[in-house]
């Protein structure tokens, strides 16, 4: 297995600041060149999971603490290690417990306590962590149409920008991204020069959508020919680069990434696996194709995911085969395509 080193986006500081306004932040430019670890993925974080649909988060234990909000069914809890010396008997949807109550954070960062028979620390049997492309996705692995598919993502984009205002702000020459802790980053778009590596150094930041149950800001960056992406962090503005769009697991812990190019061959084409470890972003499993193109990829639990793979354009015969990329007993990734085609 090979590490996945997260890349520090620091070096330059742009003079940004007006005169008139003193309280104007500074940007920091994005430059992808120097290496450096996310201090915030060094601690492992622990879930639960709500079992009923709206789970009352109270101020203090008890049936009578007051209400701070209700967490839908499914909606994941960060686990803060906490809990009452005693148990209280609940019925919940027609079954007893005597359960203690447990001390968590919800995902808008209320800190409360919930009951423990309306919670779990298993990942709930169903893919709830849907992109803001899944649809998009689904519609191209059924119909094979380019233009809508594209169509459809630019849409998609559109849309995330306007919900994702508060922290992200499309500037003439690229993007200006305010963390959660007020500070900015500055994503500057590259058109090259008369040199020799014009091309190599051109780039184009495209935003896609905000992780926010992982903590990054994802974006796309074309290039002259082919392109990539990278989350940022929302804390610290630090960058990791991946070669395909992320989508990550139940548990919060894995991150799929996937990107189709089986006809240029300018991009990576194929799946990887990411996993939060102690030590940062280590890659876990990765699988170059040559005849398929990798879509629609859905997490149908903490170990195993579902894929669409589909023969490129330019074959005379085109055909979806489904694939499925599993953890087994030994804790080993394996992919396993069906040979049905469709």
């Amino acid at each position: 297995m090979k590490l996945l080193k997260t890349i520090m986006i620091l070096t330059v500081f742009c003079a940004c600041k007006n005169t008139n306004s003193p309280e104007t932040p500074k940007n920091t430019a994005i430059e992808l060149d120097t290496i450096a670890k996310e201090a915030d993925l060094k601690k492992r974080v622990s879930f639960l999971f709500s079992k009923v649909d709206k789970l009352r988060l109270r101020e203090k234990p008890g049936s009578k603490g007051k209400v701070l909000e209700q967490i839908s069914k499914n909606e994941a809890l960060i686990d803060l290690h906490e809990k009452t010396n005693y148990t209280e008997k609940i019925k919940l949807r027609d079954k007893w417990y005597e359960e203690p109550w447990l001390k968590v954070q919800s995902e808008k960062g209320n800190i409360g306590w919930v009951y423990g028979g309306a919670v779990s620390s298993e990942a709930p049997k169903a893919d709830i962590t849907k992109t803001p492309y899944d649809d998009c996705e689904s519609a191209f692995a059924a119909s094979r149409n380019a233009e809508t598919y594209y169509k459809c993502i630019e849409k998609v984009a559109a849309e995330q920008l306007q919900k994702d205002a508060r922290y992200i702000e499309k500037i003439k020459d690229g993007y200006v991204v305010t963390l959660l802790g007020g500070e900015t980053r500055n994503l500057v778009n590259s058109a090259g020069d008369a040199s020799a590596d014009s091309e190599r150094d051109f780039r184009e930041y495209a935003y896609r959508y905000y992780l926010d149950k992982m903590g990054f800001f994802v974006f796309k960056i074309h290039r002259y020919e082919g392109g990539d992406y990278i989350l940022m962090n929302d804390k610290f503005g630090y960058a990791t680069p991946v070669p395909g769009m992320p989508k990550m697991s139940p548990d919060r812990k894995k991150i799929l990434i996937w990107n189709a190019d089986a006809e240029a061959g300018f991009e990576f084409n194929g799946i990887q696996l990411l996993e939060i470890t102690d030590d940062g972003i280590e890659t876990v499993f990765e699988e170059n194709m040559n005849r398929f193109a990798p879509y629609n990829p859905v997490w149908i639990d903490d170990r195993n995911v579902e894929l669409d793979f589909l023969s490129p354009d330019n074959e005379a015969e085109k055909f979806r085969v489904k694939a499925k990329l599993s953890m087994n007993d030994a804790y080993e990734w394996k992919l396993t395509i069906n040979n049905v085609r469709e």
